[in-house]
C-alpha cells in the first residue's frame, strides 16, 4: 500500500475508503471508451481501489482556512464530455495519451493519467500531480497540485 500521512488515511476513512474497498470499473471503462478516452489498465485498477469517493480536505490557501475542497474520484457522462478537449490538448502537451480519472478544487480542474500511472493536473495551469493516483490523492490533499509544468507562464 502507498503510504498515506496519517492525515490522508483520515481524510480517505471519511471518504467511505478501507484497503478493502472496491469500485465495480464496468461503467467507468464504458464511459471512458464512448467519449474516446485511452483506457488504461493502470487508470482502472486505480479506479477499482478508489473510484467513486469524494474526499473532502483542506483548502490549500492559508488564508481560507475555513473553506473545503473536494477531490472526487469518479466519472460522470458531463465531465467526461466537457473535458475531453482539455484532455486531448493536455495529452498532446505531455506527449502521452491520457486517461480521465476524476476532478479536483471543486472538480474545476481535472485529474489524468498516464499509461505509466503517472497523474497530472489540469486547471489554471498543468501540474505533475504525482508518480501514481495515490501520489496525488496525498499531494492534493495536503495542498499541493503538483509540480508546475509551465513555472514561467
Amino acid at each position: 500500500m502507498f503510504p498515506f500521512s496519517a492525515k490522508t488515511l483520515a481524510l480517505l476513512r471519511q471518504a467511505g475508503w478501507s484497503e478493502a474497498y472496491r469500485y465495480d470499473t464496468a461503467g467507468y471503462e464504458r464511459l471512458l471508451e464512448t467519449e474516446g478516452y485511452p483506457v488504461h489498465q493502470v487508470a482502472v485498477d486505480f479506479m477499482r481501489r478508489f473510484g467513486g469517493l469524494t474526499i473532502t480536505y483542506p483548502h490549500p490557501n492559508p488564508d481560507l482556512k475555513n473553506r473545503t475542497e473536494e477531490l472526487a474520484i469518479s466519472v460522470s457522462y458531463n465531465r467526461a464530455h466537457i473535458f475531453r478537449l482539455n484532455a486531448e490538448s493536455t495529452s498532446a502537451e505531455v506527449g502521452v495519451d491520457l486517461c480521465y480519472i476524476g476532478s479536483y478544487h471543486t472538480r474545476d480542474y481535472q485529474i489524468l493519467m498516464d499509461v505509466a500511472g503517472n497523474a497530472y493536473g489540469d486547471g489554471d495551469t498543468l501540474c505533475h500531480s504525482g508518480s501514481s493516483g495515490e501520489e496525488a490523492i496525498e499531494n492534493i490533499c495536503n495542498g499541493s497540485y503538483g509540480r508546475d509544468l509551465y513555472p514561467d507562464v
